[in-house]
């Protein structure tokens, strides 16, 4: 058993030795908040700012997606709208298979719609894909169209919901319709005139511009009369190439009027 005098000699060197333990766990422990704190704070902003992992997700073959384009007045004249003007605007980029009318839908329901992704493009989508309904909030259509039809489309699931947004603004943009209608002389009149436009002429005024490819026409009855509603453009789902659009919904009319704002 080592005597007093050896045991003081000894003490100095236990207390170095404590200070160094101590040391060690203290550095251990910032370590282990840091790393706590930095993978809590990385996991917040991952889950907050980007898109979901989407692998267990519905990944749907489908034929081509349909770009519909909308005549306002005529989409007016039977809902409630904010301000009817006198414009073609964006209702939607959907996924569509051929000879039947709705193509997959709702995909994704976990990647929701987040207006923080296409902030750079509020401005552009407010004025050319507006939502037109009374009593909805401004982004309501686009949530709703990204949900149904976004969450679908090889688009987005190459690039995310902005490219999804920004490629429909895109071929919107690149197909004038009303400039071609317009310098055709097929122009907005009064509904109360009934002076309709012949639909071979609308199909042959687009579509010499479209490389002869086709188009559909959608019309909406009101009063027996055939209004011209939608005009749908099709693309391929992987290129976007311009492809042949299915027949028209206009249940036989020959006829259509292109009716100005009420």
């Amino acid at each position: 058993m080592p005597s007093t005098d050896d045991y003081l000699l000894l003490l100095p060197n236990r207390f170095r030795e404590r200070q160094f333990l101590h040391k060690v766990a203290a550095t251990l422990f910032v370590c282990v908040i840091f790393f706590s704190v930095s993978f809590f704070v990385s996991s917040y902003f991952q889950s907050k700012y980007t898109k979901p992992s989407i692998l267990s997700c519905k990944k749907p073959d489908y034929d081509y997606d349909l770009l519909a384009v909308r005549w306002t007045p005529t989409f007016c004249s039977y809902q409630k709208c904010i301000n009817s003007t006198e414009d073609w605007d964006i209702h939607g980029l959907w996924p569509s298979w051929k000879n039947k009318s709705q193509g997959p839908q709702f995909c994704c329901r976990s990647w929701g719609f987040s207006q923080t992704e296409i902030t750079s493009l509020i401005s552009e989508l407010n004025e050319q894909w507006p939502n037109q309904k009374q009593n909805q909030s401004l982004d309501s259509l686009w949530k709703h169209e990204w949900t149904k039809h976004g969450t679908c489309s090889n688009v987005a699931r190459s690039g995310g919901m902005i490219a999804y947004f920004n490629t429909t603004l895109s071929l919107f943009a690149k197909y004038p319709l009303e400039k071609w209608l317009n310098n055709s002389g097929i122009i907005p009149t009064p509904i109360e005139d009934k002076f309709a436009y012949d639909i071979d002429k609308i199909h042959q005024t687009i579509e010499n511009n479209l490389g002869d490819k086709t188009i559909t026409i959608q019309c909406k009855q009101s009063k027996s009369i055939p209004l011209l509603d939608t005009i749908y453009l099709c693309f391929h789902p992987s290129t976007m190439d311009l492809v042949n659009c299915p027949p028209d919904r206009c249940k036989g009319a020959k006829k259509v009027i292109l009716p100005k704002s009420r």
